[in-house]
């Protein structure tokens, strides 16, 4: 697999094309490719080539560099050799390229012509792929007035803005009371002193109490022990932490996970991590006795 710079010379003219690739054996593959099939994104050697056919045309590689050289070396032969049939004239880059208007209107049309012709599935697919949105669309006036006249007959659902704004500024609580009452899942959560409460609003419970609500949350499917010394687990299906999957390493004739192994040594996990990824277990107690030797 060569990396390089290489020209499409066209024989009759000796006009030519500069251009760079990865793998040069399979750009010349491609430049053949889109011109049969007329879909070149460049304009002018498309012309030429259905003008006067592939024989005319020759693959040549004017030099061969490394990957991060491309666009130096490019730029270099596009300067030396004022390729004919280069749009852009600086490498790597589309800066201060305009489009004609009547480009720019074939261009428009044509998308044009392309969406009407697709069906609304495709056209509900593309939307969703893309995100295109309405932003900036006007809807025409009897719109408008259709859409006023249903959401007049709409009636204001008891938790909208509005209502929630009004009950809220009677009640400051009203929030929390409506959180407690949409919640679905109990949980048990044991204070540092072994006290145990029943809660359904588990992120008033941790602001109240100063708890990260993701480690509780994490705690009670199981994937954490707490956050500062609380428990917390889902009512109707306790889950007691696991940390059987986590890899362990002999040490004194003991079974260990980095986190205790870290413990007794007094340095920071990324350090015993990086020297494990690279000079292996043995490298890591090695530097785990040199700490401790310390």
């Amino acid at each position: 697999m060569q990396s390089g710079v290489y020209s499409v010379l066209q024989l009759s003219t000796g006009r030519h094309y500069v251009g760079s690739a990865v793998r040069l054996d399979r750009r010349w593959l491609r430049h053949v490719w889109d011109l049969k099939n007329s879909r070149h994104h460049n304009s002018k050697l498309q012309r030429s080539w259905d003008k006067y056919g592939e024989d005319d045309f020759r693959f040549d590689i004017l030099e061969v560099c490394e990957r991060g050289q491309l666009e130096a070396r490019e730029q270099f032969w596009i300067d030396e050799t004022r390729p004919f049939f280069n749009i852009l004239r600086k490498a790597y880059s589309a800066a201060n390229f305009k489009h004609s208007e009547e480009a720019l209107e074939r261009m428009s049309e044509a998308q044009k012509l392309v969406w009407e012709q697709r069906t609304p599935e495709e056209r509900s697919r593309i939307v969703k792929q893309q995100g295109f949105t309405m932003k900036g669309a006007k809807h025409a006036e009897e719109t408008k007035q259709k859409m006023s006249a249903t959401h007049k007959l709409l009636t204001p659902h008891p938790n909208s803005i509005r209502n929630l704004l009004e009950a809220r500024n009677e009640d400051p609580n009203y929030g929390a009371k409506i959180a407690d009452a949409l919640a679905t899942t109990w949980y048990v959560v044991t204070g540092p002193d072994g006290s145990e409460h029943e809660v359904r609003n588990l992120s008033k419970f941790c602001r109240d109490h100063s708890l990260n609500q993701g480690h509780m949350s994490a705690a009670a499917r199981g994937e954490r022990r707490g956050d500062n010394g609380w428990l917390c687990r889902r009512r109707d299906n306790p889950v007691k932490y696991d940390d059987s999957f986590r890899p362990r390493y002999e040490l004194d004739g003991k079974q260990l996970t980095l986190t205790e192994i870290v413990s007794l040594v007094g340095v920071h996990k990324n350090t015993l991590r990086h020297h494990l990824n690279k000079y292996g277990l043995d490298g890591m107690m090695k530097k785990v006795e040199l700490l401790r030797a310390v």
